[in-house]
């Protein structure tokens, strides 16, 4: 996983932590965890590795970025396998295209030179937002 995914895994797991808690005088259960065996198409997430192998690098990476075990542990209600999800990203169908057919569709040239051109102009705002978040400005104007 990159360094920017952990960034946005981080982010989220904060948000979670920081947002607003429900009141002591009603409290909120947590989101049971599906307790089924994982589906077959489960076993292809993430490059191959199961969902739950996944979630442990992913948690091991927030955790050596600075998430807390609080935060983590806040969160894993939420980290869950979701088929429905995979499946309206699997069924999209600019994803039925091989790369070179997508990358001369949504990649044209034009846009390349104006996202260069555009990291060129602002080239001090692009600097500061690779240096705090850790994203290079190509990843940025794409």
């Amino acid at each position: 996983m990159n360094r920017a995914s952990t960034i946005v895994f981080g982010a989220t797991l904060f948000a979670l932590w920081c947002g607003p808690k429900p009141a002591a005088a009603q409290p909120v259960p947590a989101p049971a965890r599906p307790t089924a065996a994982p589906s077959p198409r489960a076993a292809s997430c993430h490059n191959g590795a199961n969902f739950d192998r996944f979630l442990a690098d992913l948690k091991q990476q927030a955790a050596a970025a600075g998430v807390s075990q609080r935060a983590l542990a806040e969160a894993a209600p939420y980290l869950v396998y979701d088929q429905g999800i995979v499946n309206r990203d699997r069924g999209q169908r600019v994803f039925g295209q091989i790369f070179t057919e997508f990358a001369g569709r949504m990649a044209a040239t034009y846009r390349m030179q104006q996202g260069q051109a555009r990291i060129k102009t602002y080239s001090a705002a692009f600097a500061r937002a690779e240096k705090e978040y850790g994203v290079p400005p190509a990843v940025i104007a794409a």
